[in-house]
């Protein structure tokens, strides 16, 4: 597997800088440096990886992961209160080339705005990103 693009979702960018003091580039640093990542099955339910031996961390009782987070927040909380060192078991190393040459950044609108955005793409055929991007671009460069 080759990683070209990443998509960081801006609620996920603030986080890491807010509240681990990380920044995006630093974020795709440890991903260049072979991670280990929750092995999901095909249903989207945890599996541990084969052959591990859970650790008895001097008989503390750990939180079960769930099988299945119901949302990215919900997974974010989980992950904001719990290590992934308590979880090992879960993780198996990636076989994977990051190789990142694009990076794509998810920002929020209020529904009216996007609405606004999508009925001008239409009108115009241009995608919505496009049109967004270039709004932003040229009301920065006026700055």
């Amino acid at each position: 597997m080759i990683i070209h693009e990443i998509i960081w979702k801006q609620k996920f960018v603030d986080k890491l800088l807010m509240k681990h003091s990380v920044s995006i580039e630093e974020a795709e640093e440890v991903l260049a440096n072979k991670p280990v990542i929750p092995y999901l099955s095909p249903a989207g339910t945890w599996i541990p990886q084969k052959g591990a031996i859970m650790k008895d961390n001097e008989h503390q009782v750990r939180e079960p992961l769930p099988e299945v987070f119901a949302s990215e927040d919900e997974a974010g909380e989980f992950w904001d209160a719990h290590s992934t060192a308590d979880y090992e078991e879960y993780l198996e190393p990636v076989d994977a080339v990051i190789d990142i040459r694009r990076r794509r950044f998810e920002i929020e609108v209020d529904q009216e705005t996007f609405y606004a955005l999508n009925e001008y793409a239409r009108k115009i055929n241009i995608p919505v990103k496009s049109i967004a991007s270039n709004i932003l671009k040229e009301n920065i460069s006026s700055l």
